[in-house]
């Protein structure tokens, strides 16, 4: 991108980095939050400055998906068109399993303050890559003019050995103060009563999508497969798992929806079935007392690549009020993964009208929008999605205080057998990699405070692996007695 001719250098640039995390300000109150701090989530104010989107890099880095790992000291450079002069609230988000310092500038001399180690649901993950983010509100006011700034800070790890990784900078004009104070109050009070999801034990996930593949034999079309589903069997199955509910996947990596839906239709031709799979299996699990939540894969239905802002909007606002009003309460909640992408690529989409919508045919239904290992996305959902894989730290409380999803009702979302979707041609699914020791002693610790899913790898009829039921069987007999 070229860079425009700098109209006006910025008078003054400050960041300093609190040493009182913001999860201090997080307070739960019968279910619901209130945030003291203004700047907990991102707010659609910010010019948001991503690692991955500056103009220059001097130190030892390393790329890792939008952020980068930093091996050394690295200065960040970026150039952005500051549309409204004044102060402006400086938001840092990265990761650490040590501390480190940002070294930050004015015109006249460099200041260095230290940054805590990060904590939260990824604390014990083994995976180096895999280290809780955090979003922090710096402590001093940056004063910007109007028109092209060259804006420039400097990250320090602790040492060679700290794992470092750089994600973000927001900054926030000042004068946006009440308006975000004011959404945030509107997002927290608008969220439903979620006592009945916190007292929830554990549930199962199926990417059941196009891509899933028979035990043995000749995988069948998706419309055939979708025709072919038993849903008793299926939900007998469910309710031998012992699950309180079932995450179960509308779409994944094409735009299909097991469900004769005439507005996805219209957008994903030949996507849709003429049999209502979500339907059926929304009433045969209701009647073994289990739970329905639909997942969506936001950034394939949502052609986020291939659209612009008014069309994505479009296109979620229309396909998720038909799916919401089709099924209304037999859908008791949504996961919705790739936000932390479609948000870096729409940071003016309008998640307040599209959470309204998430809510068509069911006031109470339960909203998460996965950003990863990455901070809160967004104040408007309920709960959070929770993708922490192979392991995860038990909850201090219903309401996440610290580190990813901060704010959120939490929920942890791990793989039982190690992957999502079980695509291997003539291959028995693989026995669980996580045990029933290990998911004991989680899903006890976890207990009250908010459920732990399993994402239980299926075959295209339905069923699922016998190891993999063992594991399940025994959580039952440990928790449904």
């Amino acid at each position: 991108m070229k860079t425009k001719k700098t109209k006006t250098i910025f008078r003054q640039f400050i960041l300093i980095a609190v040493n009182i995390l913001i999860i201090n300000n997080v307070n739960a109150i019968d279910g619901k939050n209130k945030f003291d701090s203004f700047y907990c989530f991102p707010t659609k104010f910010a010019t948001i400055l991503y690692a991955n989107s500056n103009t220059k890099i001097e130190g030892e880095s390393k790329k890792y998906d939008v952020g980068f790992i930093l091996n050394s000291s690295c200065k960040f450079y970026w150039s952005r068109d500051i549309k409204e002069k004044g102060e402006y609230v400086a938001v840092i988000s990265y990761s650490a399993d040590k501390p480190g310092s940002v070294l930050t500038y004015n015109n006249q001399s460099p200041v260095t303050e230290q940054l805590p180690a990060t904590f939260g649901a990824y604390e014990t993950q083994q995976k180096s890559s895999e280290i809780n983010f955090l979003r922090m509100e710096l402590k001093e006011k940056v004063t910007l003019a109007q028109g092209i700034q060259e804006i420039i800070i400097t990250l320090n790890p602790f040492d060679k050995n700290t794992r470092f990784i750089f994600y973000s900078l927001e900054l926030i004009p000042v004068s946006a103060a009440k308006q975000v104070k004011s959404e945030i109050k509107r997002a927290t009070a608008a969220r439903p009563d979620m006592k009945w999801f916190a007292k929830m034990q554990y549930g199962v996930m199926f990417h059941w999508t196009a891509q899933s593949m028979p035990k043995t034999g000749k995988q069948k079309s998706y419309k055939d497969a979708v025709k072919d589903f038993d849903v008793d069997k299926f939900a007998s199955m469910v309710k031998e798992t012992g699950a309180d509910y079932v995450i179960f996947t509308t779409n994944h990596a094409s735009p299909h929806f097991p469900a004769p839906l005439t507005e996805w239709e219209k957008i994903h031709p030949g996507w849709t079935t003429e049999r209502d799979l979500i339907g059926e299996m929304a009433d045969a699990l209701q009647k073994n007392n289990i739970k329905l939540i639909l997942y969506f894969a936001t950034h394939v239905y949502g052609k986020f690549r291939t659209v612009d802002e008014a069309e994505f909007t479009r296109i979620n606002k229309i396909l998720i009020s038909e799916v919401g009003n089709r099924y209304k309460d037999k859908v008791a909640g949504y996961w919705f993964d790739g936000w932390y992408q479609c948000f870096s690529r729409f940071p003016g989409f309008d998640f307040e009208s599209f959470y309204k919508c998430c809510k068509a045919g069911n006031a109470n239904r339960l909203i998460a929008l996965n950003s990863w290992l990455y901070p809160t996305v967004n104040v408007w959902q309920d709960y959070w999605a929770g993708e922490v894989y192979s392991s995860s730290v038990s909850p201090k409380s219903s309401i996440i205080k610290e580190g990813p999803g901060l704010g959120l009702q939490f929920q942890a979302l791990l793989a039982l057998e190690g992957g999502w979707v079980y695509s291997q041609e003539n291959k028995e699914i693989p026995p669980p990699s996580l045990k029933a020791p290990y998911l004991t002693s989680l899903i006890k610790s976890s207990t009250g405070k908010g459920p732990v899913t399993l994402n239980v790898l299926i075959y295209q009829d339905g069923s699922i692996g016998e190891k993999s039921m063992d594991v399940l069987k025994t959580l039952k007999t440990t928790f449904k007695k």
